[in-house]
Order: structure tokens, then C-alpha cells, then sequence
């Protein structure tokens, strides 16, 4: 499963649709450089393109820069249901990969 990470502070709308196109399953609406109404604008594109819509806190480790929103950053529980959905038909198995 495929999901563009921090979206709206490092792409543009054009570039947005760009990744799109090519197949991307959803995209991070909940982060700590995303101001609310980034998320409701981020949020509304994904509910509009079907995408899936996730979120965290980008912590990393002790003195990384987002470490203050470890385990504050929340999402609810239908993101994480229709991501363990999209997980189950093409068969994977959660896993993650540190950055």
C-alpha cells in the first residue's frame, strides 16, 4: 500500500495529482507541519479521489524534530480499518520501514 507522506508541505497540487495518476493509495493528512486547515484541504482531496487517509506523528527518535507529538498525533479508528482492509487484499502483512 502506497501512502505520500507529508503531502502538503513538500508537493504541489499539480504534483499531487501527478502521484495520483501513477497509483498511490492514500495519502498523510495528520502531521505535526500540517496546520488544520492543510489537513481538512489534504482530508477533502482524499475523500474525493477515494484515497486512503493516514496520519502520525513523523517521531523518529529522541531529539528528532516532531518528538514532542509522539503518541499525541492521533487518527481514528475507520483510517485504520479501511488501511488494514487495503493491506488484506493485496495479501501483505503490516510491517514498517524506519526512515
Amino acid at each position: 500500500v502506497v501512502i505520500l507522506a507529508h503531502p502538503g508541505k513538500l508537493y504541489t497540487t499539480h504534483e499531487l495529482e501527478q502521484f495520483r495518476t501513477q497509483g498511490i493509495d492514500g495519502l498523510e493528512v495528520i502531521h505535526p507541519s500540517h496546520d488544520y486547515e492543510l489537513q481538512k484541504t489534504l482530508g477533502h482531496y482524499a475523500d474525493r479521489h477515494h484515497l486512503l487517509k493516514t496520519g502520525g506523528s513523523d517521531y523518529h527518535g529522541d531529539g528528532e524534530q516532531y518528538h514532542a507529538y509522539f503518541g499525541i498525533v492521533t487518527i481514528t479508528s475507520d483510517w485504520v480499518s479501511r488501511l488494514q482492509e487495503a493491506i488484506d487484499r493485496r495479501g501483505g502483512r503490516k510491517s514498517w520501514s524506519p526512515a
